[in-house]
């Protein structure tokens, strides 16, 4: 079998205690797992936080396997970041058949992984023929959302926020809305794939941009100021520049900050 092992949020680990650190807990982690294996077990790292183990065992010993992993991970002192945060890393497993090259396997235990970061992190999970078509559907998905982005394609729709006591319109919230030709793609459907590949940079400044456009017609053009509510993701707030460029918003549109929530 081949185990696919990925480091959970390891970018966030680089983020807290730097790159230096974060290779040196990639060289301790591959240190632990080495000595866990199986000595005719082979493990190699593939980049990143990514590894990849080659296990000369059946289905069940490649599970006790991912289990003893994970356990070692999780429990190994000198893998937590600033002696406090916990170390997860996720495993797919795909079985080494000398019918299929040496690429698919990988493939597909890459895929298995990427099913376990879905839905659960720090575990294991193998490949099955139903995580390949959800993954090609995903990766078509990841290729429309990166025209879709570089094209801004984005429309904004307003939705009223209205007092219970008076039917007054107090304020408008904006909603991202995105139709691929005639086909509508709900956010709960985009928005997690865009925070995971970073493109929600890209796609919360178009949509804040549009917003504050609209903010500025309806003061100077309708005068009719409102107050509008814009939906942000901690993915941009947690950029470093999101504050800077927010304030060059505010100023290339004449917004008043009061105005925004």
């Amino acid at each position: 079998h081949l185990l696919y092992l990925d480091l959970d949020d390891f970018r966030r680990v680089n983020t807290v205690v730097g790159f230096a650190e974060g290779n040196e807990i990639l060289r301790v982690c591959g240190e632990v797992i080495t000595g866990l294996i199986p000595s005719k077990d082979k493990l190699f790292r593939i980049n990143g936080s990514r590894f990849a183990l080659i296990h000369f065992g059946d289905l069940a010993s490649a599970s006790q396997l991912a289990r003893e992993i994970i356990k070692v991970v999780n429990d190994e002192e000198k893998l937590r970041t600033n002696n406090y945060f916990r170390q997860g890393i996720s495993i797919g497993i795909s079985e080494v058949d000398c019918k299929k090259d040496f690429n698919t396997i990988v493939n597909q235990a890459e895929i298995a992984m990427y099913k376990v970061k879905e839905l659960r992190k720090n575990d294991y999970e193998f490949f099955n023929e139903l995580h390949e078509q959800e993954y090609k559907k995903l990766l078509e998905l990841e290729g429309k959302l990166k025209n879709a982005t570089k094209d801004n394609v984005w429309s904004v729709y307003l939705q009223p926020q209205v007092s219970v006591e008076n039917n007054e319109i107090l304020g408008l919230e904006a909603l991202i809305r995105w139709f691929d030709g005639d086909r509508y793609i709900p956010p709960v459907d985009f928005i997690p794939l865009a925070e995971k590949n970073g493109l929600i940079i890209n796609i919360g400044d178009d949509v804040i941009q549009k917003v504050f456009a609209l903010m500025r017609d309806c003061r100077h053009k309708y005068k009719c100021p409102l107050r509008f509510s814009i939906n942000v993701s901690a993915v941009e707030i947690f950029d470093v520049t999101f504050i800077k460029r927010i304030q060059s918003y505010i100023n290339e549109y004449d917004i008043d900050p009061r105005d925004v929530t």
